[in-house]
């Protein structure tokens, strides 16, 4: 499930079959059109023709849409073997400098899955409208950035004076942090320990304390956690309630994904973060949003003077 090269090269070869059942061309599709390929519309129109069901109808053109506004900024045919390279390692780190000088500083955290619901080359493209300096952090590991970033921070309690450092050698003043589903968590955690100037968050977990009464995370079984150090397992909301309100804190989650619908509401009430529930939308915001095109604005805004 990792976006890799090699993962890419699957899917080209799964497109030439014709066999497919129903399950792997739902998957074909959605994957294609997550790395901006050009080949995405063949999987959507395949998935169409073998069903008529109105759930497939509709998902088929919500993945037309997707890759339409997708396609309008990043061609994964036209990006450079180098750029693939970097972006589509498995951990470490990308930094990216601006056309023009920026004292702004946009950090990222990917999930483990290596993407941003988009393959992290297509994300890079995107996130270039913002004009920003690009920071972004991709952990494929299992530890979900608690043993840190390869190359950037060798765990958690330094990665924040790592994204600090890193800020001050390229004369950024501002930091600002997102984080998508299995990445949220750490990246809401991390802009809580230092400066912050702004987070946006999408879809994912705000508590995992022991104790914690909220569906727990997937990713992080019990012999894993307790491998790892205790003091990062977090209720964020205690945390938020003693936050800076004049930092602006953002919350997207989807109205038909019940863990995110929790999660969220953990943080009800407080006056250091805003929720935001779309109402057609599942786990995947990142999608829902990329799908009427106001994903590149609502980060461009997002880190807006």
């Amino acid at each position: 499930m990792q976006h890799t090269p090699e993962s890419i090269a699957r899917l080209e070869t799964l497109l030439s079959r014709r066999d497919l059942p129903p399950s792997d061309m739902l998957h074909l599709a959605q994957e294609l059109v997550a790395h901006g390929h050009r080949s995405a519309p063949t999987a959507i129109a395949a998935l169409r023709a073998g069903s008529r069901h109105a759930d497939v109808v509709a998902y088929c053109d919500r993945l037309e849409r997707v890759w339409y506004h997708l396609r309008s900024v990043y061609r994964l045919e036209e990006q450079s073997a180098e750029l693939l390279a970097h972006c589509y390692s498995h951990n470490g780190f990308i930094a990216l400098r601006p056309p023009l000088p920026s004292r702004r500083l946009l950090v990222v955290f990917t999930t483990l899955f290596n993407n941003f619901a988009i393959s992290t080359a297509a994300l890079a493209s995107l996130l270039t409208g913002t004009g920003a300096n690009l920071l972004i952090l991709k952990d494929s590991t299992i530890y979900n950035y608690h043993r840190g970033v390869y190359g950037l921070a060798e765990d958690f309690p330094s990665l924040s004076k790592a994204i600090h450092d890193h800020a001050a050698r390229i004369g950024a003043d501002r930091i600002y942090y997102s984080g998508f589903s299995s990445g949220g968590y750490a990246a809401l955690l991390t802009s809580l320990l230092g400066q912050c100037d702004g987070y946006l968050g999408f879809s994912h977990i705000t508590d995992l304390s022991a104790n914690s009464s909220l569906p727990p995370s997937r990713h992080m079984p019990p012999q894993l956690r307790t491998s790892l150090d205790q003091r990062w397992f977090r209720d964020l909301r205690p945390m938020l309630a003693k936050a800076d309100p004049t930092v602006h804190r953002r919350l997207i989650y989807g109205a038909k994904s019940a863990p995110d619908i929790v999660h969220a509401e953990n943080l009800s009430g407080l006056n250091t973060v805003s929720l935001t529930r779309l109402a057609d939308a599942t786990h995947n915001t990142v999608q829902h949003l990329l799908e009427s095109g106001s994903l590149s604005e609502l980060f461009r805004q997002f880190v807006a003077d």
